[in-house]
Parts: structure tokens; sequence; C-alpha cells
């Protein structure tokens, strides 16, 4: 069973779930991916921005994943990937804190896909207190602090078989596509480049 089948996404309803108003096209709001005991996957909950700035989030017992910033658009074009670039370096961000073992393993596996995208470029590997830390960077942002991020210890196969499983939420082509035997690059094989 794949990694990543537990976090299959459900799609905004263009609602604010503080509000219950809907959102208006062309607005910017808030989308926040979180996970509800007793539900499979994860749901989204859409804010609009006041809601957000007011202070309006999650209400327990929903345990936020992450969360991005994007504009409402009603009508979906064919094929278009559940999140762009921008948005999945927003949750990448977004999950700096996470402990919940779900959440480290769902961040590892993000940042093997924005490394594999060029959003993201490794900068170190260390361990520390037995547990592998990679240290990454935005592309373009060399003098940023580096961001650490936790290896929960899958194997390849395991990795590549949940990279397999994620490729749908970014890559629309993906879905019904042939197995790729590059789609994922195995954290055995990712090394520091400066």
């Amino acid at each position: 069973m794949s990694a990543l089948s537990s976090y299959p996404m459900s799609k905004g309803s263009g609602q604010c779930s503080a509000t219950g108003e809907a959102i208006a096209p062309g607005s910017v709001f808030v989308a926040a991916l979180v996970e509800m005991p007793g539900v499979a996957g994860l749901q989204r909950l859409d804010f609009s921005l006041a809601a957000w700035e007011g202070g309006a989030r999650p209400a327990g017992p929903a345990q936020c994943f992450g969360f991005w910033k994007t504009v409402y658009q009603p009508t979906v074009k064919p094929k278009q990937p559940l999140l762009d670039d921008e948005s999945l370096l927003e949750v990448f961000e977004s999950t700096a804190e996470a402990t919940d073992a779900k959440q480290v393993r769902f961040r590892y596996l993000l940042t093997l896909v924005l490394i594999r995208r060029r959003l993201l470029r490794v900068v170190g590997n260390k361990t520390r207190e037995g547990v592998k830390v990679m240290h990454v960077l935005r592309r373009g942002e060399p003098d940023a602090t580096p961001m650490e991020v936790v290896d929960p210890g899958m194997d390849d196969l395991s990795v590549a078989d949940a990279m397999e499983s994620l490729a749908p939420l970014i890559d629309p082509d993906a879905a019904g596509a042939q197995p790729n035997a590059h789609a994922a690059t195995p954290a055995s094989q990712i090394e520091s480049k400066s």
C-alpha cells in the first residue's frame, strides 16, 4: 500500500468555511488542507481573505496540514493541476513546524517533488541525534537561511511508490500515464549542491 494512499485531497467548495458566504470569482482566498478524524484523506477548506486575516482557522478536531493563498476561478480548466508551483511552495513552508508523523512524511515527499521540479535545491544533509535532516533553499535565493526537512526513514521503493501516487495531484498528465522509472529521485540519490 502506498504511503500516500491516505492523502487523497478534496477540491475546494467556492464557499468560505468560516462565514458560509460564496467566494467571488477573481477573489484572493486562503485554502487549507486538513485531516479530519474518521475521514479518509485530506479535506480542503476555503476561507475568504477577510475571514482568514480576521483569525478564522479550521476548527478542532481538524488538524491543519498546510495552507496557501490563491485566486478563486469557478470554472476549472481541464487538466489543471490541483496545486500550482507557488501553492506547493506555500504548503511546504506552512508545514515547517510539523511534528506529527503523517505530516513529516507528507512534507518530506512534497520536498522531493519540489526538488524534482527545481523549485527547491538541496544544500546539505546532516544527521542530528540519529535523524537524517535535509537542508533546502528555494531556487534563486542563495543567501536565504536553509530550511530543514526531516527524513522519515522511508526506503527508496516506498518513496517511489508514494511519489507515483502524488503525481496526479501535481501533474494532470500523470493520471493514466505509464509508470516512469525517473518519476521519483530516491532519497539516497539526492546530493547536496552548492
